[in-house]
């Protein structure tokens, strides 16, 4: 029985025919002429989702946005809070049988923060004047003063304003608050008070 030799990559003929010995760049170069070539084929891409939540949410610039408010009925009374993710429609909520709408408001705010990427840059829409205006204007003089008002009162909900301003500090990528004109349409804002009431109604 004749037994065919088996080619070794490793071995290679001189121009007499005598088997030669090969460098290690011969030996790479013969391996890879014989080897088994893979067939390519052809794999779908896998596409990010380019549709926001919330219609025209992904043409503010910002990576994420972010829908927040809180309800309560009398003052104090049951209340709600809420965000709203508008990119990704993520949201997230909560409430109290005896408080306060600012309380909400702040709540929602925070935990808005909180749940957001603190490297991503972030645009908050809120209806409450009050909470924008505890954040970016007010909040910093309270601390200056030791957390007395301009009348010399000791500011209320301190704990809470305390958190949502360190909250707020912390993020290391660019962060703004707009403000909303609320029950007016805008769809972030309504779905935010939706969920907002829905746990104010479930305190009551």
């Amino acid at each position: 029985m004749t037994v065919t030799p088996r080619f070794s990559p490793d071995t290679l003929f001189d121009d007499t025919g005598e088997s030669a010995p090969l460098t290690a760049i011969e030996r790479a170069q013969a391996r890879a002429r014989t080897a088994p070539q893979e067939i390519a084929q052809d794999v779908p891409a896998i596409e990010a989702p380019t549709t926001a939540y919330v219609n025209g949410a992904d043409q503010y610039g910002f990576d994420q946005v972010i829908a927040t408010d809180g309800a309560c009925s009398g003052n104090p009374g049951p209340g709600g809070w809420a965000w709203v993710d508008e990119l990704t429609g993520q949201s997230g909520s909560g409430g109290a049988k005896r408080t306060t709408n600012n309380i909400m408001e702040l709540t929602a705010m925070l935990e808005a923060i909180r749940y957001a990427d603190p490297d991503r840059s972030l645009l908050l829409r809120a209806d409450s004047q009050y909470v924008i205006n505890v954040v970016t204007k007010w909040a910093p003089g309270w601390r200056r003063k030791g957390w007395k008002k301009a009348d010399g009162k000791p500011v209320a909900n301190r704990e809470l304003v305390e958190e949502l301003l360190a909250a707020y500090e912390s993020r290391s990528a660019t962060t703004r608050i707009d403000w909303v004109r609320g029950h007016d349409g805008d769809a972030g804002n309504e779905e935010a008070d939706r969920l907002a009431v829905i746990e104010r109604d479930r305190n009551s």
